[in-house]
């Protein structure tokens, strides 16, 4: 593992990363129009947004929250994992997934006001995003927090673009459980996993320190969505959504 990292720190060093998640506003990005600078870009692909940015991507992050099938054979980028059960490495073998390497969330509690002030979001411990190295993912909660911006920021762009990371649809009817919206249709979904309205409000509310903290490292960032709950003072870059 430290060799693997001594071999990726600072490998895009000054350039750009662009994340993809798989927010439903992945539908509205024009992805052709991006492939140019994705050529000279960190590209990291979280779960299903590989099946839009397969061969521009250097990077793809996975766990079992919303699992669906996958064509391995056809993905040819290093795949990482966060795990958080101890069947989860069982699974990844059964499954024949591309794994080249496993990173155990730790410091996570339950999804609560509580439970989320241990959390990188809510507690906005920003440090966590540093300490990859030690190959474990701090909770985030999610991808993002956990893996993606972590690699990002090991690699040392300068600049990270999120792109569809829309963070989720805030549900007006309840505050249980429910299924987040994303690019693909839920039938799609093997192992479905359900969000809260405080989940999704903790992660949005935590952008703005989230930005500042970068910046403070003298890293930019940016978004590119029509729908994000991103803090407003991040820079939108509405050139590359289809009209």
């Amino acid at each position: 593992m430290t060799r693997r990292f001594d071999l990726s720190n600072g490998l895009f060093s000054g350039r750009e990363a662009y994340i993809f998640a798989a927010g439903p506003s992945l539908k509205n990005v024009d992805v052709e129009s991006l492939r140019l600078r994705l050529d000279k870009s960190l590209v990291i692909c979280i779960k299903q947004s590989i099946d839009i940015v397969d061969f521009d991507c250097d990077a793809l992050i996975m766990n079992f929250c919303n699992f669906s099938g996958y064509e391995w054979d056809r993905i040819q980028c290093p795949t990482f994992w966060t795990t958080f059960d101890r069947k989860h490495n069982e699974m990844i073998q059964a499954k024949g997934a591309n794994c080249n390497a496993t990173f155990e969330v730790v410091e996570n509690g339950p999804n609560t006001a509580a439970g989320f002030s241990l959390s990188t979001a809510g507690g906005n411990r920003w440090e966590n995003l540093d300490k990859i190295t030690d190959g474990k993912a701090r909770w985030g909660p999610g991808l993002m927090y956990e893996l993606a911006i972590p690699l990002a920021l090991l690699a040392g762009v300068s600049h990270i673009n999120l792109v569809s990371w829309d963070i989720g649809t805030i549900s007006q009817e309840n505050d249980t459980a429910f299924h987040n919206e994303h690019f693909y249709e839920q039938n799609k979904v093997e192992m479905s996993t359900k969000i809260t309205n405080l989940e999704i409000t903790t992660v949005a509310n935590s952008t703005l320190a989230l930005r500042n903290w970068l910046a403070a490292k003298g890293v930019g960032l940016s978004v590119i969505s029509d729908r994000s709950l991103v803090h407003e003072s991040i820079p939108r870059k509405p050139e590359w959504i289809i009209q």
